[in-house]
């Protein structure tokens, strides 16, 4: 049977139901600044490490060339891009 007013959709072979769950519209309604708090903790994080820094500062002039940014800062490729990539994520570096 198909329950009326509850939209759904297929996720990969399964139904589920489109509406979030109760408990985390409730939340986000019960204290308008969490999200605000979420946003701020991934800020911090992406940030409080010394090679993010180094890259927060390289990327003010531009880095034109990263596998020179790579050697300049004394980084592995791995440790740049994780640190860059969280840094574009959370829209410290464009």
């Amino acid at each position: 049977m198909r329950n009326v007013g509850v939209s759904m959709k297929r996720v990969i072979g399964k139904r589920s139901p489109m509406i979030q769950s109760v408990s985390a519209v409730r939340t986000m309604k019960e204290d308008p600044r969490a999200r605000a708090f979420e946003e701020m903790a991934k800020l911090f994080s992406a940030a409080a490490n010394s090679d993010a820094l180094k890259i927060f500062y390289a990327a003010e002039g531009g880095i034109t060339n990263s596998t020179h940014a790579i050697k300049e800062m004394g980084l592995t490729q791995k440790r740049y891009y994780t640190h860059l990539k969280r840094l574009i994520d959370v829209g410290l570096i464009e």
